[in-house]
């Protein structure tokens, strides 16, 4: 009986530090698929900059919707025609994003001020992401033009 409750004492004990490291282990694992994201923005801006349609493809998901700053919907097969209102003009992105990760799926909410003919509109860009076959890939985007003030 003592040696039991013993045991369970001890088990008690350092029942926190456990869940401490699962913790840690979590933490860690969300900062690295934060960064991954981050990055993976940063790419998706720079292809759209360049019309790189081989890079958007590698980064948009195949069952890809998304909603432009008109409420059209727009598609995979649509971005990589060159359809999306960014694809025809310059972008300049602003990086002050903010990722949360759930898991193996993220959200993206990033500023973007448009040049070109749209020169000094500004955009917020909302990016779903979903982590398949060990990457990521966007699923959803929503743009929505912020009014000047």
């Amino acid at each position: 009986m003592k040696r039991t409750f013993a045991l369970a004492l001890i088990t008690f004990a350092l029942s926190p530090f456990a869940s401490g490291q699962e913790l840690e282990r979590k933490t860690l694992q969300n900062n690295n698929a934060t960064e991954e994201v981050r990055t993976i923005e940063h790419e998706w801006f720079e292809a759209e900059m360049r019309q790189d349609r081989a890079a958007l493809g590698r980064l948009i998901a195949d069952d890809f919707m998304g909603v432009d700053a008109q409420g059209n919907t727009i598609t995979k097969a649509q971005m990589m025609a060159g359809e999306s209102p960014s694809s025809k003009q310059g972008l300049s992105a602003s990086f002050d994003n903010v990722v949360r990760v759930y898991g193996d799926m993220a959200v993206a909410f990033t500023n973007v001020t448009m040049k070109g003919r749209s020169a000094g509109q500004q955009y917020r860009y909302l990016k779903v992401y979903v982590k398949r076959g060990g990457r990521w890939q966007i699923v959803a985007q929503q743009v929505t033009r912020i009014a000047k003030e």
